[in-house]
């Protein structure tokens, strides 16, 4: 194994996220209870490539630890860009073209550490990441598989949601079916981490 390959970097971060992500939650949330912003603000700060987490993001883990792998999946391919090729060429098929790649990449790489989890993280079922994107206003409340928003760099929340159940291997059967009915074939062999 070459320790220099950005993409074994790459994997030996994801199996330190893995094994490290049960006690990030009872570390952190002792503290972070007393700060509560009106919405989730989470992000990767590229100008010092830290991450900001929100108050919802830390107290409710099940929803938190996917967001955090996110914000992390967009650190890693800001730090390697050209080490997850496979996974950068499957998501830019899928997709058409390069607008989502970033987020989408981000997406993928968190279903892969809840996968990896087992989907539990502190006791709890982590949630679908896509899950908390859909709100019952607004662009994305409505669920198609496009974005409708072309200045957006998210995938809609209807794809995020679809995505991170196939990249957990996780697709329920109303899902499947649906999925059939309207003819949509983009999550079926949908991209998986390290193909």
């Amino acid at each position: 194994m070459n320790l220099e390959d950005p993409g074994i970097q790459a994997s030996i971060l994801l199996m330190m996220i893995t094994d490290s992500s049960r006690e990030l939650f009872e570390n952190v949330s002792s503290f972070c209870h007393q700060t509560k912003p009106a919405f989730l603000d989470d992000a990767l700060l590229r100008t010092d490539n830290s991450i900001q987490l929100s108050w919802p993001t830390i107290v409710h883990p099940e929803m938190g630890a996917p967001i955090i792998a996110h914000e992390i999946g967009h650190a890693i391919q800001n730090i390697w860009p050209g080490a997850i090729l496979s996974e950068n060429i499957c998501l830019i098929t899928k997709q058409g073209g390069l607008q989502y790649l970033s987020a989408d990449f981000a997406d993928l790489f968190s279903a892969e550490v809840m996968r990896r989890l087992g989907g539990v993280v502190n006791g709890l079922q982590t949630k679908n990441l896509g899950c908390g994107l859909v709100e019952p206003k607004g662009d994305r409340g409505l669920l198609t598989f496009n974005n409708t928003d072309k200045t957006d760099p998210h995938s809609s929340a209807l794809y995020r949601l679809l995505a991170s159940a196939a990249g957990q291997k996780n697709m329920t059967q109303e899902c499947s079916a649906y999925l059939a009915q309207t003819g949509e074939t983009r999550f079926v062999d949908y991209c998986r981490w390290g193909n």
